[in-house]
């Protein structure tokens, strides 16, 4: 199937476009709904998969614009969410989504609703606890996960450690100047990309911190940030040994690093 996937998250958007590709499918990643709309409007796709917490324009309201400009059938929407309640899903199905998937994906459940879509049948029934981390703790795990490509496993690892220092003071400054809308976002963001190495325990706390710049409660805020900083400084060195990854045979082959990381996961205290 052609596939449109609209996410702000570059390392989450690189995961999931290699893993469409390599199922078969031809995938379009863009990064915001103005890149959507643009490539909606000069392609032809049959799912759209559309992030809802994406700045600016979200995907609802890509979805919303889109099915207002076509004459032609629409293609099969999914919204993809990060506030995965029922009241959220809800309120997705009833703006025309055809299916809502929470995110992180599960790899098998995100298969099975294409799968059905594709033949025109309902989505299937979502699983209780369906939507894990998308990559597994142990590095072998994660490798798999990425096709074997230490490479890309690398890269990704790079790219987290060199944009975390920022992301940690944008939420610092976000508490102290008390902008919660600017918390959530943020908070929001920093948990998916700790999703993808199974960092469940600061992942957590970003989830706490998504809630609290919500509702405005900015002195638990800081303590939860200051649990964060904590848990995030324990994931630095495993971190760092994914970041060393390199390929040391043939193309596909993936490499080990001298010493064996241990989980990235970290459970609050």
């Amino acid at each position: 199937m052609r596939i449109l996937y609209a996410d702000d998250q570059s390392d989450v958007r690189s995961l999931i476009q290699l893993h469409l590709e390599r199922t078969g499918h031809h995938v379009v990643a863009v990064a915001n709904g103005e890149e959507a709309l643009r490539a909606l409007r000069e392609h032809t796709f049959d799912v759209l998969l559309l992030d809802e917490q994406m700045p600016g324009m979200t995907g609802s309201e890509v979805w919303r614009t889109i099915r207002s400009e076509q004459n032609a059938p629409s293609p099969v929407a999914i919204a993809v969410t990060g506030y995965d309640t029922e009241e959220e899903q809800d309120r997705l199905l009833q703006l025309g989504f055809h299916t809502v998937i929470g995110k992180p994906f599960h790899w098998k459940s995100l298969d099975a609703t294409l799968r059905s879509l594709a033949s025109g049948k309902a989505a299937p029934p979502r699983e209780a606890g369906a939507n894990v981390t998308v990559l597994a703790s142990r590095p072998t795990d994660a490798l798999a996960r990425v096709g074997g490509d230490a490479e890309l496993l690398a890269r990704m690892a790079r790219a987290f450690l060199r944009e975390l220092p920022g992301r940690l003071r944008d939420l610092q400054h976000a508490i102290r100047h008390e902008h919660g809308d600017v918390l959530a976002s943020q908070a929001h963001a920093l948990k998916g990309s700790l999703s993808l190495f199974a960092a469940d325990g600061a992942a957590a706390i970003c989830k706490e911190l998504q809630q609290l710049g919500k509702s405005n409660d900015f002195a638990r805020a800081a303590v939860s940030f200051a649990a964060l900083e904590q848990t995030i400084a324990e994931l630095q060195p495993n971190l760092r040994r994914y970041a060393a990854y390199k390929r040391t045979s043939g193309p596909g082959t993936p490499a080990h690093p001298k010493t064996k990381p241990r989980s990235p996961g970290s459970n609050r205290k």
